[in-house]
């Protein structure tokens, strides 16, 4: 058997140790390959996309989430200001319940309104005759028609249907608003039985037999 020397046999442990350390470092230097994701590249295979995936432990993959789309903002479009510091958002407009009661009273007093209207149309057509009518059942005599008698009458069912379309509009839009409204026909019938009073006393004051007959009494 041969002997080999000391010197020897170091030196080619040190040369193998030095080749190992070269390809171990040659092997482990620089950065791993990346793959198409931007991953690194595995040691074996390729990584298994989320369908893939699925199919291998059985279950049905979820679809893509999808993301709606924005609505197109036309161009030169602005959005609205801000309200004033303090001031309220404007509220949506409602209509309010009208109470029963006063719906009902209110009708009551608009449908006699509307007759009264139609009927007097036909009496103070021809005031004087109204008049005479009224004479004949006091005892004071004779009516004596004039052209004002005419112009009268006119005047009276004029202002009757502007004061019923007036009394008519302004209770419904207290009805609306769910407020009481009663009243509206109440007051709008007062004012039409004034204007009717004061051109009765026109022409009765200025009509002859009615002056002689209280000139009469005295």
């Amino acid at each position: 058997m041969t002997d080999v020397p000391d010197g020897t046999a170091a030196s080619g442990a040190s040369g193998v140790a030095a080749s190992g350390a070269e390809s171990s470092g040659a092997g482990s230097s620089g950065p791993a390959p990346l793959n198409s994701g931007g991953r690194p590249r595995p040691q074996y295979g390729e990584y298994a996309s989320p369908e893939q995936q699925a199919k291998a432990m059985g279950v049905t993959s979820p679809p893509p989430p999808t993301v709606p789309a924005l609505a197109a903002r036309p161009t030169g479009a602005l959005a609205p200001p801000p309200p004033p510091y303090g001031q309220n958002l404007p509220r949506a407009a409602t209509v309010a319940t009208p109470r029963r009661w006063d719906l009902m009273l209110s009708a009551v007093l608009l449908a006699y309104g509307l007759y009264s209207v139609v009927s007097g149309m036909f009496q103070f057509a021809d005031l004087g005759a109204l008049i005479n009518r009224v004479y004949q059942m006091q005892g004071i005599g004779q009516f004596t028609t004039t052209q004002l008698a005419t112009t009268l009458g006119i005047v009276i069912n004029t202002s009757d249907v502007v004061l019923f379309v007036a009394t008519a509009l302004i209770t419904f839009t207290l009805l609306r608003r769910g407020r009481v409204a009663f009243y509206v026909p109440l007051i709008g019938g007062a004012v039409a039985g004034i204007i009717a009073l004061v051109c009765i006393l026109v022409l009765m004051f200025g009509d002859p037999a009615y002056l002689n007959h209280f000139s009469g009494l005295k």
